[in-house]
């Protein structure tokens, strides 16, 4: 078969572009970083269309590169001797959840144990406790609860077994909940 077209790789990653987005912000921490690696990985993808395989799931294979050239985009950064500013990775994910940056539409309810989007903004908190993630584990939880995504669409995206995308999230999960509970303060006042 020939390989996708110019238009066809176009239609493709833009409908791609929100779970990619979420992958390339969960990696730098950082929105303009991601946007820029986006867009490399988007020019890496185009270059490297004759290796993806007609059929096959477009996400998963952009995925992949959208993580790659995210981790250089976060070496060379760290190289620099900057820091993730945890507020960009709230910022980002919000905007994804708001619509903004996105076409999906995540279903996201506090009562699910899933983050409330109109607070991701203004939870400083929050958005510390997610820096401190491990990178796979903070890709898992934001594509399953920013864009929705089931454990097998992670597992497949990322190249990993349903279970251990499924033990990303839950650990995932449960550091957040342990730093956040961490910080809330007793009935006297103390944190």
């Amino acid at each position: 078969m020939p390989p996708l077209s110019r238009d066809e790789f176009t239609e493709l990653y833009l409908a791609a572009h929100p779970k990619l987005w979420t992958v390339a912000v969960a990696v730098i921490g950082d929105r303009d970083l991601a946007e820029d690696a986006l867009q490399d990985a988007a020019i890496t993808g185009l270059n490297k269309v004759d290796s993806y395989e007609r059929g096959t799931n477009f996400a998963a294979w952009m995925s992949q590169i959208v993580r790659f050239t995210s981790l250089n985009y976060l070496r060379k950064r760290e190289k620099r001797d900057r820091t993730a500013d945890p507020q960009h990775i709230v910022e980002a994910t919000a905007d994804s959840a708001r619509g903004q940056n996105t076409t999906a539409e995540p279903v996201l309810t506090h009562a699910s144990g899933a983050f409330d989007p109109d607070k991701l903004g203004i939870d400083d908190q929050l958005a510390a406790a997610l820096v401190t993630l491990p990178a796979d584990r903070r890709i898992c939880l934001l594509l399953r609860i920013v864009q929705a995504l089931s454990y097998d669409e992670i597992a497949e995206m990322l190249g990993i077994p349903a279970s251990t995308a499924m033990s990303h999230v839950h650990r995932a999960k449960a550091a957040l909940k342990s730093q956040l509970s961490a910080n809330v303060p007793t009935e006297g006042g103390a944190a």
